[in-house]
């Protein structure tokens, strides 16, 4: 993957392999003395989902092509289980008082940032398939940082049993 796209954004800050993540749910900052009811919050809501596949499919750029920031690798999500996944976290941390996010949902890895620069995006890019399970959710903390944010693990919560293929991406 790196090698098809790093021509595409040169001089970008490309994401540490180990930091990669797709985001359903930007918090914010979240005192401490609330982060139980935040972490039981998004437990609750994805309780009773099962785990289920997605693949890598697409990439491009935010907010645009000519003002480009962020360059991204898509999540198949032809079933909607990942936005479905997103819109359950997002009503739970609603009822807490957490804005609900303005933008549609678009399953994403970003995978470098930039300063804003045009980046034009070859038709036709493909990448090599890689296929995997969303079988956790993970409640992160970000520590904002050089070269890279660090992220901590707040909570854990594993998804049920295997969703049957039909219900895969």
């Amino acid at each position: 993957m790196a090698r098809v796209l790093r021509p595409l954004a040169r001089g970008a800050r490309w994401v540490p392999a180990a930091n990669l993540h797709l985001t359903l749910k930007f918090i914010g900052e979240v005192p401490d003395q609330r982060l139980g009811e935040v972490s039981a919050a998004v437990s609750g809501a994805v309780a009773g989902e099962d785990v289920f596949g997605t693949c890598l499919e697409g990439v491009g750029v935010f907010p645009s092509e000519r003002r480009a920031r962020v360059l991204w690798v898509g999540l198949a999500d032809a079933a909607g289980l990942l936005a479905r996944l997103a819109g359950r976290i997002e009503a739970a941390l609603e009822a807490l008082g957490v804005p609900r996010e303005r933008r549609r949902f678009v399953p994403h890895l970003t995978v470098a940032r930039m300063s804003p620069s045009a980046v034009m995006l070859p038709a036709g890019l493909e990448l090599a398939p890689c296929a995997f399970d969303v079988d956790r959710v993970r409640l992160f903390r970000s520590r904002l940082g050089r070269p890279a944010p660090r992220y901590e693990t707040l909570a854990e919560l594993a998804l049920g049993r295997r969703s049957s293929p039909s219900s895969q991406t």
